[in-house]
């Protein structure tokens, strides 16, 4: 079994290199609300994570108020199990069967959600840790093995 806490990350805004005090236009990061949580009004969901009315962008020619890592991404746990079972054909002659069984109870493993203010589905999750056929985040999956020892 794997589990871990989700990822952190930045909440940044697009913002133009004359509203910046650097003219840095990359990695800026909004102001925060006071008072508003930066939890979605019903909850944490894949399709509100991040609350938008928590950030507004900062007044030009100054940095955002909005700490480094703010951002924490869904956790993940996903749970494997094997069995397999040893038969004696002969003597010197054995043969073992088994089965794997990957992310066993199918609980999606959400990917972190969409951290820029200015880009259109703002907290929201638009796909799986790992949108591959293969590796943490898949779907349940399914694999026996014959072996024969001699």
């Amino acid at each position: 079994m794997l589990a871990r806490t989700g990822f952190f990350g930045n909440v940044t805004i697009d913002r133009s290199s004359t509203d910046t005090p650097d003219g840095n236009t990359n990695n800026q990061r909004p102001d925060l609300v006071p008072g508003v949580p930066l939890t979605a009004p019903g909850g944490q969901s894949v399709a509100a994570w991040i609350n938008p009315a928590a950030f507004v962008a900062p007044a030009s020619g100054t940095w955002g108020s909005a700490p480094r890592n703010l951002l924490h991404a869904p956790s993940a746990w996903p749970m494997d199990a094997s069995i397999s079972k040893r038969l004696l054909v002969t003597e010197h002659v054995q043969l073992q069967f088994g089965t794997d069984v990957f992310n066993i109870f199918n609980h999606p493993q959400y990917a972190p959600p969409n951290a820029d203010v200015s880009a259109k589905g703002f907290g929201q999750i638009a796909s799986t840790i790992n949108i591959g056929p293969v590796g943490t985040g898949t779907a349940r999956q399914v694999q026996f093995a014959l072996r024969l020892g001699f």
